[in-house]
């Protein structure tokens, strides 16, 4: 168990100190109101990621050892789509985001909830090493494309970014669930809602700590934004990766009691 913390911390370290380098490329190539606007839609993305939890959330980690994963599969996949439709909507009624980012954030929301999906599922079937190569993946593919790209066109943008961060995450959620497809037995794929309920009973519960700290967190990203403009939004963003780096320890710890004491 300590060598799985060990190589979870070491991989989550090397993702952390890319996407620090990541902030650094964004900073010096879009400024510190860019920053603030990839955060402002990244926040948007996480709320909407919190509300898609109750069914692919930590409470699904608990289910996974105990049922097939083709029984699991299909209710949070489903009410995700469902979901990240529906509070999209919702949130540009509220006026968080423009209309030109509608596609942005719908597909960003869904792809980040589709990955939690699949390593909600590779921590369930203690598949450490797995997760590990998901989480550093992602990092590493965003930081080449968007060099690569800069190296060709010597220019970057908003949508450039997000665009390459949707495609990072496409490829390492593919990954994840290819690491995963031992265990679908697409034949035997099918709904079961008694399995439905235990889903929304046990990740209802627990996400209401989740929500609580999400909202503290990302809920000041709109207010700063709002009364101090992007450019202070960017040096909150910067400021605020960098002391969630802190956690990677702490999460480390969790993603490895989870898998095996789930």
């Amino acid at each position: 168990m300590f060598k799985k913390i060990l190589n979870t911390v070491s991989s989550r370290l090397i993702a952390a100190i890319v996407n620090i380098l990541l902030l650094v490329f964004n900073s010096k190539t879009l400024g510190v109101e860019g920053v603030g606007a990839i955060g402002l839609i990244l926040a948007v993305c996480m709320l909407i990621v919190v509300v898609n939890d109750i069914f692919c959330g930590g409470g699904l980690a608990y289910l996974v050892p105990k049922y097939e994963m083709s029984s699991l599969l299909f209710f949070p996949v489903f009410f995700s789509l469902f979901n990240t439709f529906l509070v999209s909507v919702l949130f540009y009624y509220l006026k968080l985001f423009p209309y030109s980012q509608a596609l942005y954030v719908f597909f960003l929301s869904f792809i980040f909830t589709l990955s939690s999906i699949g390593k909600i599922f590779l921590i369930g079937k203690e598949k450490i090493n797995n997760l590990n190569q998901v989480e550093l993946l992602q990092p590493l593919l965003m930081i080449s494309f968007l060099g690569l790209y800069f190296l060709l066109t010597k220019k970057t943008s908003l949508t450039v970014y997000l665009s390459f961060l949707f495609l990072s995450y496409f490829f390492s959620t593919f990954y994840s669930f290819y690491k995963l497809y031992p265990f679908l037995k697409i034949k035997n794929l099918r709904i079961r809602f008694s399995i439905f309920k235990k889903i929304i009973y046990y990740g209802f519960f627990n996400q209401l700590s989740s929500v609580a700290q999400q909202l503290n967190y990302r809920l000041n990203y709109f207010f700063i934004q709002k009364y101090l403009g992007l450019a202070s939004l960017g040096r909150y963003d910067v400021a605020t990766k960098i002391s969630e780096s802190s956690w990677i320890v702490s999460r480390s710890i969790a993603a490895v009691g989870l898998s095996v004491f789930s």
